[in-house]
């Protein structure tokens, strides 16, 4: 996958925006040269795009940015002293706003801290991504994953599969006690006719039916295309209503995101599936540790 686009897919584009933004504030204090505010109107307008689409779900603070700016950059190129005086304020008022959004967002880019546990096994629900597409020779990161650090896999993936359609091999988990890794739902995202609302509605009705006592649910963050921002929050709101440990979305997206990762611009090559083997296996080793084959 391009890493321009997965830049903006992973939620990055949110910072580099914001950084963008913010660092355009600082040097248009300096200098009124036209040179520079012509620089530094091109760095708002860029930082503006990084986070408009990032499709980052603040209650609306990314689109109230957005007009801010807009006054700024007019009175920016205006010479009236009042104008100056505003723009001075404006600018304080533009780096407060970015600065808010980095400490809203930041803490959404850790690592789930996941209990400790005793499981035998991995369970993944999943599509394509954890299935393959069946290619000479392929080895899909599951079994690179047995294989490299001796866990029991069940890999219950689907080619193909979308959160309503995935429902019927949550039933070959037959261990009330489980481990089960969701990599679900980017089926859902590409088709047209599955808005936030039926996707929000569809992944409740999932984890109703994974999420049970005993045992311990991951779920990957989705790439995201822009402003899709209401998938994003029902997986961070559901996950906290239902105890599933949600994964930042950056993570997924590093595993896709290069030519040597994929052999189609999204499905995994025998080196990403190695890749994202490695991945996942830091995210779960703690609780697998003590379980070996």
């Amino acid at each position: 996958m391009n890493p321009l686009i997965m830049h903006i897919g992973s939620g990055m584009s949110f910072f580099t925006g914001l950084g963008l933004i913010i660092i355009s504030a600082i040097l248009s204090f300096f200098d009124r040269k036209l040179s520079l505010k012509i620089i530094s109107g091109l760095g708002f307008l860029l930082g503006a795009i990084g986070v408009i689409t990032a499709s980052i779900p603040q209650f609306g603070l990314p689109y109230l940015i957005l007009p801010v700016i807009a006054v700024l950059l007019l009175l920016m190129f205006m010479k009236a002293d009042w104008a100056r005086q505003a723009s001075f304020f404006i600018k304080g008022l533009l780096i407060f706003l970015c600065t808010c959004s980095v400490l809203l967002e930041a803490p959404h880019l850790l690592l789930p801290n996941i209990q400790m546990g005793n499981y035998d096994k991995l369970y993944v629900i999943g599509d394509s991504i954890s299935a393959g597409i069946q290619f000479d020779g392929e080895k899909c990161w599951s079994e690179v994953f047995k294989e490299k650090y001796g866990v029991k896999v069940a890999n219950l993936a689907v080619a193909g599969t979308t959160l309503s359609t995935v429902l019927p091999t949550v039933d070959g988990i037959k261990d009330e006690k489980a481990l089960v890794l969701l990599e679900i739902g980017g089926n859902d995202i590409f088709d047209n006719d599955c808005p936030s609302r039926k996707f929000r509605a569809d992944l409740e009705v999932l984890l109703k039916k994974v999420c049970r006592p005993g045992r311990t649910v991951i779920m990957f963050e989705l790439p995201l295309y822009p402003f899709s921002e209401g998938i994003i929050s029902a997986q961070r709101e559901l996950s906290r209503q239902y105890g599933v440990y949600l994964v930042p979305r950056y993570i997924f997206s590093g595993f896709i995101t290069g030519d040597k990762r994929t052999v189609d611009g999204l499905h995994l090559s025998n080196y990403g599936h190695e890749k994202m083997a490695e991945g996942v296996w830091g995210i779960v080793k703690k609780v697998l540790l003590a379980n070996k084959l």
